[in-house]
């Protein structure tokens, strides 16, 4: 069993590897460029800059990490991480969606806290209720994470197929 939510996903193109990162770096915008006040950015509407640039992250040798260009916080956003292989009819993509690393953490802190809890009060108060209370909560925290980090995947998962599908 998986510990905090994950998911993989293989994408098979008739595109060959060029194409499809011609076409993942016309829709990732680099990760290092700011975004400010002395950028021509700041004219545009901000609805027109996310359609140019639907994703944030880097393209290597072999493969790609990414994130969906979001202007406002989204904790369980997932980071997809890809590799891309050459078939004799063109590529596979192997994909996978993890938690950010920060989401990951304080996902950790969060349940690790009300378990401990529960535990302290099953052993100091002697009530079972609590401590069943204490793992509700862990049981419901973890079920708030899972279930908004799928809907954030189906998006982030429409999006790239929408990319990779896109004609040239």
């Amino acid at each position: 069993m998986k510990l905090f939510p994950r998911q993989s996903s293989v994408f098979v193109s008739g595109y060959t590897i060029d194409e499809i990162a011609h076409k993942l770096e016309a829709a990732i915008k680099p990760a290092k460029v700011k975004e400010d006040a002395f950028s021509e950015h700041w004219l545009l509407p901000a609805r027109s800059l996310e359609q140019d640039y639907p994703f944030r992250g880097a393209i290597q040798e072999a493969g790609f990490r990414i994130s969906r260009k979001v202007t406002y916080p989204e904790s369980f956003m997932p980071v997809i991480d890809g590799k891309i292989e050459s078939t004799s009819k063109g590529c596979i993509l192997f994909i996978d969606y993890t938690l950010l690393k920060g989401t990951r953490f304080f996902m950790s802190v969060a349940l690790v806290f009300s378990l401990i809890l529960g535990l302290l009060l099953l052993f100091a108060e002697h009530n079972l209720w609590y401590f069943l209370a204490s793992l509700g909560f862990v049981g419901l925290g973890y079920a708030v994470a899972w279930l908004n980090f799928q809907q954030k995947v189906k998006i982030c998962k429409d999006l790239l197929e929408e990319v990779l599908e896109k004609e040239a």
